[in-house]
């Protein structure tokens, strides 16, 4: 499970650095949903169409340069929950986020961070 999370993580981190926001709305599945917090925090992001429209808006405000370590991953029957740090150009925090498989590749199906 931890060597499925890391390499996910990964992809995440190379796209959301490059600002293929594009690329990083696709890591998430259909109906994930994204819990912020920082100047986001009480927001919630629901869809490719609000989570893109929320990567834009953290990148144009300097959201980049990010990296993770992660704490701990636990399998949950089909479900995988990352619990990690991160740290970025503004700052750093921690996460929670359960993956799922959507069309045999595991994405990022809840989104929880501050």
């Amino acid at each position: 499970a931890r060597a499925i999370v890391e390499a996910a993580d990964a992809i995440f981190i190379r796209e959301v650095n490059a600002g293929n926001i594009d690329n990083v709305v696709n890591l998430y599945t259909r109906d994930a949903v994204m819990y912020p917090g920082g100047p986001f925090a009480g927001s919630v992001y629901t869809g490719h169409a609000e989570i893109k429209d929320f990567w834009t808006k953290a990148t144009e405000a300097g959201v980049t340069g990010f990296s993770f370590d992660i704490q701990n991953v636990t399998q949950a029957g089909d479900l995988l929950i990352e619990e990690s740090k991160y740290t970025h150009a503004l700052g750093s925090g921690c996460f929670i986020v359960i993956w799922k498989q959507e069309g045999g590749e595991w994405k990022l199906f809840k989104d929880i961070f501050n």
